[in-house]
């Protein structure tokens, strides 16, 4: 995003912690995203872009950097997961821009920090002997299986990218037409199946939504995982009520669910709830560090604080005989 485009947009300091709060949301969720994961590294881009034009401009960004070095940290510790789900859009190197961005923007050159971390492991078990080479083996395998994915998988990759760039674009009606294709290479994917029944509630197809989403919960075999991530689809498409009656209905289900508490909080943030969202990020904070998942406790607690330095001061709940 150029700093021409940002004066257009109006982009200012708000507009940064919006995207940096995608950002960790999408780090924190990165696992399983799939082609999504596309959309956090040009986040990324539009992020940098957006901070070097409002600091010429003599901006204290401060706090913005601190919550940035938190998510770049996690993301650089995430990086084989990010290599992983960037199958989606056939590698990074196919998604990487025509122009090659700078060694600035390192986000686009993960794979030389995983391939270099793979040849350091390499060369320490050279040492051990003649199992090395069944493991040389082994490893040479699994790389080029990473790498070349079958003629199916990247037919695949291609409608789901192309959905999603029709979806931003607001051409919901060749993005839905895209998702089924994709379905029709990938029966068993439940978030293809998840995102057909969202757009076809969207075309006001009910029937064909209703059976999308029970193919969905089918295949998912889990309510409340089947709601927290039919939740976090419509949060992405900003209906904010869906996602706040997906998230209550998961937390009736299983009030110990951590990531339908974040979404939740979530959904309150949308609506200007302030102190309900930052109850919602710490109870998901603490369920998440009940559950191991580091990842959700570290995104839940940066939200729960942001939103604390947002309003400093939160009215306190009254009891009944005030």
């Amino acid at each position: 995003m150029s700093g021409e485009k940002a004066v257009e947009r109006g982009d200012g300091p708000e507009d940064l912690r919006r995207m940096i709060r995608q950002c960790e949301i999408t780090v924190a969720q990165l696992e399983g995203s799939g082609a999504e994961a596309l959309s956090l590294l040009k986040l990324l881009d539009e992020i940098k872009d957006l901070m070097q034009w409002l600091e010429e401009r003599g901006a204290d960004l401060e706090p913005e950097r601190v919550r940035m070095q938190t998510v770049e940290g996690l993301l650089r510790s995430k990086a084989p997961i990010l290599l992983k789900e960037m199958r989606a859009v056939g590698g990074l190197d196919q998604a990487c821009p025509e122009v090659s961005p700078d060694e600035s923007r390192w986000w686009w050159y993960l794979d030389r920090q995983v391939a270099e971390q793979r040849r350091r492991t390499m060369r320490r078990w050279l040492t051990i002997g003649g199992v090395v080479v069944a493991l040389l083996v082994a490893l040479g395998a699994a790389y080029f299986a990473f790498l070349a994915p079958s003629p199916e998988e990247r037919e695949r990759y291609e409608h789901l990218t192309r959905a999603e760039e029709l979806r931003e674009d607001g051409d919901l009606a060749a993005a839905l037409a895209e998702y089924e294709a994709a379905r029709a290479l990938a029966p068993d994917e439940p978030e293809i199946h998840l995102w057909l029944g969202v757009l076809y509630e969207e075309e006001g197809r009910e029937d064909e939504a209703a059976a999308a989403f029970a193919t969905a919960k089918e295949l998912l075999g889990n309510e409340v995982e089947f709601l927290v991530r039919r939740g976090m689809i419509y949060a992405q498409m900003g209906r904010v009520e869906a996602t706040l009656a997906d998230a209550s209905a998961a937390i009736a289900l299983d009030p110990e669910s951590a990531m339908a508490h974040f979404l939740l909080g979530d959904a309150y943030e949308a609506q200007g709830k302030i102190p309900e969202a930052v109850e919602e990020f710490e109870r998901a904070a603490e369920l998440g560090d009940q559950a191991g998942n580091s990842a959700l406790v570290a995104q839940a607690r940066m939200r729960a604080g942001m939103l604390l330095q947002r309003a400093p001061v939160l009215p306190q709940p009254t009891g009944s005989g005030d």
